[in-house]
């Protein structure tokens, strides 16, 4: 016969009042009393039945948790919390007092970072319009069928701003009070043969660290891992920014099963359609917007000298973003060199001319094309030998 905890008179224990952990521990020994002191025998017995997946836990390692001042399995206390009968918003202040009052706590301790969105860049240009439709649609989306968090997916070739483009939309967002318990945002690095690619695996224990859970409580099984995750999102209007993704499928995972958050995700590759999720793709910046980049790194009369050459180098770059940043950065760096030199050298195709340091533009696209399939590859080569005939006179 199931056991029933019946609740006490009085107030119940607030966890918000602990200060440190041992004081967190005092207060569900409280939370205890306050229901009536039932065994650990009792509360082993229901708390193994209410974890994600249910397990069988002994009277002793529930005694454990009412006497550890160090450590606590995070998923077994909310367990514990939830057969001593609380509702769900006392259930969702328990789990953030414990995250809050585990920081610092000893060695091998995490520190919360669950506000890691990184400041703006330096010298935007543009993209009001994109702006404007992603703050805009992120106010007006709907869950999916399945109630998880709605997800916007930026899409677009390599160097036209995406990633840019996301971390204004979440800086504007989060501005006007929206995603404020947190922002988590993690680089896939599907596009960087520079870098090892990131699984959802690793990057949800990444975010769980951010979210102030130390390494030894995270569980390395994949699946416990995620569904560790998933559960404490449940406590939190959060924005994810997921960059360099190459596929939908890569990141499922990582998706809340709450509608209160938002997923941004951006990727050069198109992930088709699917329920609760939004395509803005990324065009190139308009001639204006692609001039005004050039002009906030070149002196005003320098480019004013040779207009036509500015022109002719603006749409040589195609609109791009980084193909403009690296050839402002070129001519800064050579200030006796003319506009109208890089214009020739680009419009030869030499674009191993716009590299600056570790960055080039040749290296971007070639990451692009490492990317693709075998099938996807030959396909590339072929339009391009197709292109090239097409150009050519005769």
């Amino acid at each position: 016969m199931e056991t029933v905890i019946i609740k006490a008179y009085g107030e119940e224990p607030n966890p918000a009042l602990a200060k440190d952990l041992a004081e967190l521990i005092e207060i569900l020994r409280q939370l205890r009393t306050w229901v009536g002191n039932p065994s650990f025998r009792t509360l082993a017995k229901k708390a193994g039945a209410l974890m994600t997946p249910p397990r069988n836990v002994s009277q002793s390692t529930v005694g454990e948790v009412f006497q550890t001042r160090r450590r606590l399995d995070i998923e077994l206390l909310i367990a514990i919390v939830r057969a001593l009968g609380v509702g769900r918003h006392a259930e969702r202040q328990w789990r953030l007092s414990y995250l809050r009052v585990s920081q610092g706590d000893g060695p091998g301790s995490a520190t919360s970072t669950r506000h890691s969105l990184p400041a703006e860049l330096p010298g935007y240009i543009g993209r009001d319009h994109d702006l404007m439709h992603l703050t805009a649609l992120a106010g007006r989306m709907s869950p999916s069928p399945s109630a998880t968090a709605p997800v916007i997916v930026i899409e677009g070739m390599a160097g036209i701003g995406k990633t840019s483009l996301a971390i204004r939309t979440a800086h504007r967002l989060v501005g006007a009070g929206r995603f404020t318990d947190a922002q988590l945002v993690a680089d896939f690095h599907a596009f960087d043969e520079s870098r090892e690619l990131r699984s959802a695996t690793d990057v949800c224990a990444g975010f769980l660290q951010e979210l102030g859970l130390r390494r030894p409580q995270i569980p390395v099984e994949r699946g416990a891992r995620v569904s560790m995750f998933r559960r404490l999102m449940l406590d939190f209007s959060a924005l994810l920014i997921m960059d360099n993704v190459r596929r939908l499928d890569d990141v499922v995972d990582l998706i809340p099963a709450n509608p209160a958050c938002l997923v941004v995700i951006t990727t050069r590759r198109s992930v088709g359609s699917a329920p609760g999720v939004y395509v803005h793709r990324v065009r190139p910046l308009a001639p204006g917007e692609a001039t005004s980049l050039l002009a906030q790194t070149i002196d005003a009369a320098r480019l004013a000298a040779d207009p036509q050459a500015v022109t002719e180098l603006v749409a040589a770059c195609g609109g791009l973003p980084l193909a403009l940043a690296l050839a402002a950065a070129r001519l800064e760096s050579r200030p006796d060199g003319q506009v109208s030199d890089l214009r020739y050298r680009l419009q030869a195709e030499d674009l191993g001319v716009l590299a600056v340091g570790s960055r080039s533009l040749i290296s971007s696209f070639d990451s692009s094309y490492a990317a693709l399939d075998l099938e996807g590859r030959r396909v590339f080569r072929s339009w391009g030998c197709t292109a090239l005939e097409t150009s050519t006179p005769g």
